[in-house]
């Protein structure tokens, strides 16, 4: 389930509910999921104009979905906050993405000057990074980045490596930590059987999480052991890469590919699987390297600038942090924490309370209450 379902889930029963910019793409709208968890009032707030088609769009869901008529106003967050002037919020809380938002949110509040405002910063990319992407244009969104870290009076960020991004590009403001937290709010319990030569991908695959790889680094286990097999879990413009790859490595038998799975899957898989292989470079906190942690499943992550995940990894004791992308050096680093299972569950029995739902809402909510006391 999509983390942000599972949130609305556990608080919507009973409340309104407004979902902010949801038209976009139309099939991310969350007001249906409010609705299928028992919201009451609903409500779909978007910048787009009256006469967008993402509207029709958006009514066709709803009726097809057998959701109720939904209160539709199409206005920014600045329109909104200036009609508001009879109500006082004492915190705002917003995320960084788009970085205009940030701006937006800043102007809207300058008529509400007791109203702090936090933002969730999930990465803040260095100027390499942006000018790597997006060529010439990367100096603009770095430069839109710059002016909404300097728009944020109170950061939040679920890794320390992005705390450190935030001073380095000049921000003085307070920092704090949060980390993410499962899916389903609690530890699970380890596996009581494993499979001893599956190693377990889990993730969207695209080119930056490196999921073509995988064949490559099965290929050079099976010259230790024939058995050596991957199960390939999540979907996206890289799975014919992967197919390809599997193809081309003669593992075809070995990689199996099944695109998105319900958690029940996502869970069996983890659960039985000996090694999570994570050789993503680009990860914000690193939420499927925690999963397989509360499985006690020993994690394969790569040194990389962007990395987050590694945060997450104690090398000897809960997995490994490999110098390189290469299939070899994973394919070593894979043997190398298949016997950790022991250790990794104990680790995770003495951090499991840190990434909870429970633990880090109360952690967030003592953030926003010394900000008014």
């Amino acid at each position: 389930m999509d983390l942000r379902d599972e949130f609305i889930g556990r608080v919507a029963q009973g409340a309104s509910f407004a979902d902010i910019g949801g038209l976009w793409g139309t099939v991310n709208e969350k007001v249906s999921v409010a609705h299928r968890h028992g919201a009451g009032r609903l409500a779909m707030i978007d910048v787009s104009t009256a006469a967008s088609p993402w509207w029709t769009a958006f009514e066709e869901r709803r009726q097809t979905l057998g959701v109720p008529p939904v209160e539709c106003v199409s206005a920014d967050i600045v329109q909104l906050t200036a009609q508001s002037h009879h109500r006082q919020y004492d915190v705002v809380h917003c995320c960084c993405f788009p970085h205009v938002s940030v701006l937006a949110c800043r102007l809207g509040l300058l008529a509400h000057p007791r109203t702090r405002l936090v933002v969730d910063w999930h990465e803040v990319l260095p100027r390499a990074t942006w000018r790597r992407r997006l060529g010439a244009l990367g100096d603009a969104g770095w430069a839109v980045q710059r002016l909404a870290v300097a728009a944020t009076p109170v950061a939040l960020t679920f890794s320390e490596l992005h705390a450190r991004r935030l001073r380095a590009e000049g921000y003085g403001g307070r920092v704090e930590v949060v980390p993410e937290f499962l899916p389903d709010g609690e530890p699970v319990a380890p596996a009581v059987t494993r499979d001893a030569t599956r190693l377990v991908f889990a993730g969207r695959l695209v080119r930056e999480k490196h999921p073509a790889v995988v064949p490559a680094v099965v290929a050079a286990l099976r010259r230790t052991d024939p058995r050596w097999h991957a199960v390939v879990l999540g979907d996206g413009p890289e799975t014919d890469a992967v197919l390809a790859a599997a193809g081309a490595a003669g593992v075809a038998d070995g990689v199996d590919v099944r695109g998105y799975v319900p958690p029940a899957e996502l869970a069996a898989a983890l659960g039985t699987a000996t090694v999570l292989l994570h050789p993503s470079e680009r990860e914000g906190f690193g939420l499927a390297v925690l999963e397989a942690l509360a499985y006690g499943l020993p994690v394969v992550v790569v040194a990389a600038p962007d990395n987050a995940a590694v945060e997450l990894v104690v090398p000897g004791v809960n997995g490994v942090v490999c110098a390189d992308g290469g299939a070899e050096s994973l394919a070593a680093a894979v043997l190398e924490v298949a016997r950790l299972h022991a250790a990794t569950e104990a680790w995770w029995a003495a951090h499991a309370g840190t990434y909870t739902l429970a633990g880090c809402a109360a952690r967030l909510r003592a953030i926003h209450e010394t900000l008014v006391s």
